[in-house]
């Protein structure tokens, strides 16, 4: 009997034992797995171009992954891959990116080709034109249907923003119709004269300097080249010391296809960035308690305009926002409840927001129209462009537009000799609502100037005097130019690779500037008198200037 038990007790100890070395080999095995699928595949192989020749620092890269390799000096690479599955990506600067699946394989080589569209892309450098190829100076070329085309924008200037490397793109004033500043590698120097513009690169286009960018229609541009070093002034002299930025527009097509184009775009703009206006209590008791440290013994506070209040006119503010914050409103001001006058004076309690009374999104709207052809061995192509651009303003809103026309034919004579002309007339038409202040101090300044208690409505059908009144009365002030140019040209051509070409161009600009200025009348409560309804600005505001 001891001895059945004894058995039974074995046998027991023993299955238990062969468990523990089952379950021990299990976790082994796992171990085994898991080390040697974190230890992955090694693929080695060789790099080569169309030639056989080694490709030296191509990039090999496991996609999705970060994991990456280069080639060394021989076009040898050497990666760790996860798994079977995972995919190898080559890529060098002027070739075409090669993919390739790993499977069984560790030994993968790849022969990649030219990328064609690179290495052949045409650059105009001064008086002609090279394979990007052959270039040794520095050129930087723009994507113009990235960077022109495929945005609505109202210039050039503004559409080269971000373009390519050295080239600053900057705007001193978000006003419509201004002109973006251009510089190359930077405006920085001993020859730097802002005022006169010295270091403003020389822009071309199609070979003929153009002095604002304001003139040139988007749509039209065919190229566009930056030659950024000292290398330009050998072709165009020291006027090109700053660099120079080359634009060629569309010309004909050589097949006799007939083609009409047209196209338009629509854009919104909208302030960003806008400063937060305090409630008008809390920039109240901020402003009473800034003066009662300097004037300790006062109890109100005395500011511009017309501006005062206590700690009782401090509570109605609060209370004006408890009731009435947020309602809309007539503009009307009522008093009692809006404004009150006091033994102390003229006490302002509503609250404005005048930012959102004074200003609105903007709108852009660009249309293009283009038909290119040829007839015999006359080549042409004729577009029209039209950009209209509507302010922020709220009220009296302004307006920027551009017209442009541009006409170019070119005609084989015989197989030495082509003939060609060109017209460009672009007209731009500005209109503004006169400015009773200087530039610097715009009606926008003032509007964040004073608190939002500052009366910006109307009491008994009058308004108050603001700069929001002003801009609502302000006459409209006009800023037009015209700038049209005629070139004729032709190309005489010697043998295959010596050609003349002689060009005559005729420039005409004009430009007529209207300043329409005027009266201003409102309620002047500056003085504490609710009832001053006056004409308020300056005699010397009162004028009409026309200049050329």
């Amino acid at each position: 009997m001891d001895n059945m038990k004894l058995n039974m007790q074995y046998t027991g100890y023993t299955r238990h034992m062969w468990n523990r070395i089952f379950l021990f080999a299990c976790l082994v095995a796992i171990s085994v797995c898991a080390i040697a699928q974190e230890k992955g595949k090694s693929v080695t192989g060789t790099v080569t171009d169309a030639n056989g020749e080694s490709l030296i620092g191509v990039s090999v890269k496991v996609a999705g992954a970060p994991i990456g390799s280069v080639t060394d000096i021989d076009g040898r690479y050497k990666i760790t891959v996860p798994s079977t599955t995972s995919v190898l990506q080559f890529s060098y600067i002027g070739y075409v990116s090669v993919q390739e699946t790993v499977g069984s394989r560790s030994i993968i080589n790849i022969k990649m080709k030219e990328d064609s569209k690179v290495i052949d892309e045409v650059v105009v450098v001064g008086y002609a034109t090279q394979r990007r190829a052959n270039l040794t100076g520095a050129v930087g070329t723009v994507d113009v249907a990235k960077q022109l085309e495929s945005r609505s924008l109202t210039d050039v200037g503004r559409g080269l923003q971000g373009s390519t490397p050295g080239l600053t793109v900057t705007t001193t004033s978000g006003r419509i119709g201004t002109t973006p500043k251009i510089r190359i590698r930077g405006d920085q120097g001993t020859l730097l004269n802002e005022d006169s513009g010295a270091s403003q690169p020389l822009i071309l286009v199609d070979g003929v300097e153009v002095t604002d960018l304001n003139m040139v229609n988007p749509d039209d541009i065919e190229n566009i080249s930056i030659l950024k070093d000292a290398a330009s002034s050998s072709i165009y002299g020291s006027r090109a010391a700053f660099g120079v930025v080359l634009i060629t527009t569309k010309s004909g097509q050589n097949s006799d296809k007939f083609t009409a184009t047209y196209s338009n775009n629509f854009a919104w703009t909208s302030p960003i960035g806008l400063p937060k206006m305090a409630k008008s209590y809390e920039s109240a008791s901020m402003a009473l308690e800034a003066w009662q440290r300097n004037n300790p013994n006062d109890s109100e506070f005395v500011g511009d305009a017309g501006m005062k209040w206590d700690k009782d006119a401090i509570e109605r503010m609060k209370e004006w926002e408890r009731n009435f914050g947020g309602m809309n409103l007539s503009p009307e001001m009522v008093a009692g409840r809006d404004f009150e006058i006091t033994d102390k004076g003229l006490r302002f309690y509503r609250s404005w927001d005048p930012f959102d009374m004074y200003i609105q999104n903007g709108f852009i709207q660009n249309h293009n129209l283009s038909v290119t052809g040829k007839s015999g061995k006359t080549s042409y192509h004729l577009s029209l462009g039209y950009m209209g651009n509507e302010g922020v303003l709220k009220v009296n809103n302004d307006q920027y537009d551009r017209y442009n026309v541009t006409f170019k034919t070119e005609t084989e004579i015989a197989k030495w000799l082509k003939v060609r002309s060109q017209l460009m007339f672009s007209r731009t038409e500005l209109e503004t609502p006169f400015t009773y202040s200087s530039a610097t101090y715009d009606p926008l300044y003032y509007i964040y100037r004073w608190p939002v208690i500052y009366p910006y409505g109307t009491y008994n059908g009058q308004p108050f005097r603001s700069a929001l009144t002003e801009t609502t009365q302000a006459n409209r002030n006009s800023d037009a130019t015209n700038n049209m140019r005629f070139t004729l040209g032709a190309t005489v051509k010697f043998t295959k690779n010596l050609s003349l070409e002689a060009d005559y161009s005729y420039i005409t600009n004009s430009r007529l500037r209207q300043l329409r200025g005027g009266k201003v009348t409102a309620i002047d409560f500056w003085s504490g008198d609710i009832n001053n309804l006056t004409t308020y600005t300056a005699s010397s505001y009162d004028k009409y200037d026309q200049c050329a």
